[in-house]
């Protein structure tokens, strides 16, 4: 892969993961969160395994791997995708999207337990760091109204993504990322469709005077693109420019959550703008050498 064209997918996946939670909020005027999560998955998975069908045609899974499939399609997919529509409906997109910057710090802590990896010095000043931003960043949120309830699930979303990564690094260390992603997407809408029928949550709402036609384009951007094109770029990323370079947009979503959710009238304060930045302060602490060495390439 060119230069340019690294540059140019790095940074439209900065632009869809960044819209993408303003796009759950749009959805959400018409949609519930279990439904928002299923048609995403579905939208997704169909876009990737037309990739894989093309490309590879190599199914690299049995049945014995099924239980193992199961955590990245539960941890990382459905309970995640269910709730962050949910949380944005009530607090707004801005504040849950700053989360994500979290990512890589919890993914420092989950590496204890599943891959036996300790952080070393600067690593265990970053993850500190990091939580004690975040304690800032919810006190300030409790103050304006955000339950702390609310809050403390919105931070175990980004728990969840680094426990799924983690363990996908654990259990599939050799396996095709494409394959990986259309059978987590595809296990996640199995899981989900039942929970359409059974949660209390309703699966469709009544747009009123909003309509159908901005939450319906919403929807589907948010599976076409967010969940299945720009999953396929982030791996076409990492197969050609290493996971580093990759990881680099994770560093950018929640900015781009700030600016839509500051759009659409939310409120932003200047302690939530301090935390955030406070909180990727530390992941650039806890990644300072590995910088160094990507951009003297």
């Amino acid at each position: 892969m060119k230069p340019a064209l690294a540059y140019l997918i790095f940074g439209l996946l900065t632009i869809v993961w960044g819209s993408n939670f303003i796009l759950m909020k749009k959805a959400s005027l018409a949609y519930g969160p279990v439904m928002i999560s299923l048609i995403r998955v579905i939208l997704g998975s169909t876009v990737l395994w037309a990739v894989f069908l093309v490309r590879e045609r190599n199914w690299p899974f049995r049945r014995r791997d099924l239980p193992r499939l199961m955590v990245p399609a539960l941890v990382g997919a459905a309970f995640p995708y269910s709730i962050l529509p949910w949380l944005i409906e009530r607090n707004g997109s801005g504040l849950i999207g700053m989360l994500i910057g979290l990512v890589p710090i919890m993914t420092i802590l989950v590496s204890i337990p599943i891959l036996g990896q300790w952080p070393g010095r600067r690593q265990f000043l970053g993850v500190a760091g990091g939580l004690a931003f975040l304690i800032l960043l919810m006190r300030d949120s409790v103050r304006r109204d955000v339950s702390m309830g609310d809050m403390a699930l919105a931070a175990v979303v980004p728990l969840c993504y680094a426990t799924a990564n983690t363990w996908i690094k654990k259990a599939f260390p050799d396996r095709s990322p494409l394959a990986l992603s259309c059978a987590v997407l595809s296990l996640s809408a199995i899981l989900l469709l039942p929970m359409v029928f059974l949660l209390p949550w309703p699966a469709i709402k009544d747009p009123g005077t909003a309509g159908w036609l901005i939450p319906t384009s919403a929807l589907a951007a948010n599976g076409v693109l967010a969940t299945g094109a720009a999953t396929l770029g982030f791996y076409l990323l990492i197969r050609d420019r290493g996971p580093l370079f990759a990881g680099l947009v994770a560093y950018l979503i929640p900015f781009g959550a700030i600016f839509w959710g500051w759009t659409d009238g939310e409120k932003v304060t200047p302690m939530q703008i301090i935390s955030i930045a406070g909180i990727l302060g530390m992941v650039a602490l806890i990644e300072w050498e590995n910088y160094r060495r990507l951009f003297r390439r």
